[in-house]
């Protein structure tokens, strides 16, 4: 009899409050719990031109595509999920940038988690008024493992010549004068 007493205590003691925490986690990930707008952690790092592999990824229609086929272009290939409350957050600042300077040859590369499907991309797009952005996913997360990367979101600029200059690991405000100035510096070179 005791036993049943001890094991009620033990899930209580332990297993509860793990409970609690896992379904805030989740639920304020998904948006449903009331959360407070992110503020930036990120901080551009800034690193002498180097050489970007090729990588390859998928579109929305399942095609393979290739970095290459944007070159002559800025571009910063953002790795984000849809499980990720700041990769979501950062989105629509992502897609303004876009069309602020699609015209002035910047070229936004936003690759999903391999775990995310294009209808989920295209819904969630839809969702938040994201028209900007098309929908390319990182195939078996082989282009986070190219690029070492550490956890999302995290972006990769790239120069005109097809060289990483900086890295942003974390919630950006891709509106902030501080990355229109960098951007806008890369465009005119």
């Amino acid at each position: 009899m005791n036993h049943g007493i001890n094991k009620l205590k033990l899930f209580r003691a332990l297993y509860f409050p793990l409970m609690v925490i896992f379904a805030a986690s989740f639920f304020a990930g998904q948006g449903w719990a009331k959360v407070k707008k992110t503020e930036p952690v990120s901080d551009m790092v800034i690193s002498e031109p180097k050489p970007v592999e090729d990588i390859e990824f998928l579109d929305g229609a399942g095609e393979t595509r290739k970095l290459s086929e944007s070159e002559g272009n800025v571009r910063i290939v953002n790795f984000w999920a849809l499980w990720c409350f700041p990769c979501k957050e950062e989105m629509p600042s992502l897609a303004k940038l876009q069309a602020d300077y699609k015209d002035k040859g910047l070229k936004i590369i936003p690759l999903a988690n391999g775990t995310d499907g294009a209808e989920q991309i295209k819904n969630f797009y839809k969702k938040n008024h994201i028209d900007a952005l098309d929908i390319f996913i990182d195939d078996g997360n082989k282009n986070f493992k190219t690029f070492t990367l550490k956890g999302l979101p995290t972006s990769i600029i790239i120069n005109k010549k097809g060289e990483e200059v900086a890295r942003i690991s974390g919630y950006n405000d891709w509106e902030s004068k501080k990355t229109k100035d960098f951007i806008e510096k890369l465009l005119a070179e």
